[in-house]
């Protein structure tokens, strides 16, 4: 079905800047996003995130990060709407709940705490 194609779609596109991402999103307006925020500037993945959940509240954004769960910037996605937070190192477990969580379209963020 179209829900499937499309993740499929995304996990097939990736972007090495915020900016390459937009571009991405802007074409395939994915109903999911891994977001990784990596780098000096944690700040600009961050507006990249809230960029995406301004042109489509409805895209399941999932952050991708080392930062500490309490880290004012992880807060601050929570606060705006991302679906769901996996801390690195990435676990296979963590990425399958996610997906499991978009598959029955409950919980968010509080049930993957």
């Amino acid at each position: 079905d179209a829900h499937h194609f499309r993740l499929y779609k995304l996990a097939r596109r990736m972007s090495g800047s915020a900016d390459e991402a937009m571009e991405i999103f802007a074409l395939d307006h994915p109903d999911l996003v891994f977001a990784e925020l990596i780098g000096d500037d944690l700040k600009a993945g961050l507006a990249m995130v809230l960029e995406m959940l301004s042109i489509d509240p409805q895209t399941k954004v999932v952050l991708v990060t080392a930062e500490a769960p309490d880290a004012p910037i992880v807060r601050q996605a929570i606060r705006s709407g991302v679906f769901a937070i996996v801390p690195k190192p990435l676990r296979y477990e963590k990425i399958r709940g996610v997906l499991m969580e978009i598959e029955n379209e409950a919980g968010g963020i509080d049930r993957l705490r």
